[in-house]
């Protein structure tokens, strides 16, 4: 049987953890440009133009007033409306911060020695962009199903249910930024051949 991590081992992780997690925070005013643009990008290739409606999504310029600290302005227009609907999204604390949390907690790990450690990463680091797409796609549904201000979609009610459920248990609670991350690199270094769960605290 595995010995249980020393006091030693867990403190020494959730340092080399906060290290790094606060060195990727701090980075968010030098990338903010270029993981909004890959964000943007991604959402207007993902998001198909509806026959009743359709949607983009834009940079938030850096003075608007209306949205501050907000990356992205998704705008839609439905052909019956008068004027488009703006809704902005934080992408620093909805994708950002989470991806820095799994970046940090592989760089914490002492798997890199081991080998293969980089392909872990990738993997989980797909799961959660995924996850993250989906996170933000959730209310975005939710909100264009409801009758006001602008209904484009329409869902059944077991549909809406279970978004409603996934998103208030999965995305809402504050905590959410940094247990997905962990629940997602927990699992891949569950499933990953050769790096065993253990390996989080050893001190090597």
């Amino acid at each position: 049987m595995n010995a249980r991590p020393s006091w030693r081992s867990v403190v020494w992780f959730g340092l080399r953890f906060s290290a790094a997690f606060s060195a990727l925070a701090l980075l968010w005013p030098v990338v903010e440009g270029p993981f909004t643009e890959l964000y943007r990008n991604l959402g207007s290739a993902l998001l198909p133009a509806a026959s009743a409606a359709h949607l983009t999504l834009s940079v938030q310029p850096p003075a608007a007033a209306h949205a501050p600290g907000y990356s992205l302005l998704l705008s839609a227009h439905a052909q019956h409306a008068l004027e488009a609907l703006s809704m902005p999204i934080d992408l620093r604390s909805l994708a950002y911060l989470p991806t820095a949390a799994l970046i940090a907690l592989a760089l914490a790990t002492p798997l890199w020695q081991r080998g293969r450690a980089a392909l872990c990463l990738l993997c989980a680091l797909i799961v959660l962009q995924v996850f993250i797409a989906a996170s933000i796609a959730a209310p975005l549904v939710l909100f264009f199903a409801n009758p006001e201000p602008l209904p484009l979609l329409t869902l059944s009610p077991w549909a809406e249910l279970i978004l409603n459920v996934a998103y208030r248990s999965l995305v809402a609670p504050p905590g959410m930024t940094y247990a997905i991350p962990a629940a997602i690199w927990l699992g891949a270094l569950y499933l990953w051949p050769r790096a065993p769960v253990q390996v989080i605290f050893d001190p090597r």
